[in-house]
């Protein structure tokens, strides 16, 4: 019997550290880092502002958890998420 890999996780953090969200999903990737250990196929990674250069490495993750602050008009702090097909309808909504 062949065991499959590990999925690939990546943990991405999004935001201007400079900017209205404070840099939201970045700081929250650098509170996980901190505060916990993780096994070797999560990746934690800081987004930032990279916008098309994180591609590649959205890419090859088999699974993806962003972090990152948008204004849905709901209550400061409110947590929304956003999951499978649901993305792209989402994203669409937000244009």
């Amino acid at each position: 019997m062949t065991r499959n890999p590990s999925p690939r996780i990546l943990v991405l953090g999004i935001g201007n550290i400079l900017w209205a969200d404070e840099g939201f999903g970045v700081r929250a990737v650098e509170e996980l880092a901190r505060r916990y250990a993780f096994p070797e196929n999560v990746r934690l990674e800081d987004g930032g502002t990279q916008g098309l250069y994180l591609v590649d490495l959205v890419r090859d993750a088999d699974v993806l958890l962003v972090f990152d602050a948008i204004d849905y008009g709901l209550a400061p702090g409110a947590l929304h998420c956003v999951r499978g097909d649901d993305v792209r309808a989402s994203w669409a909504q937000r244009r």
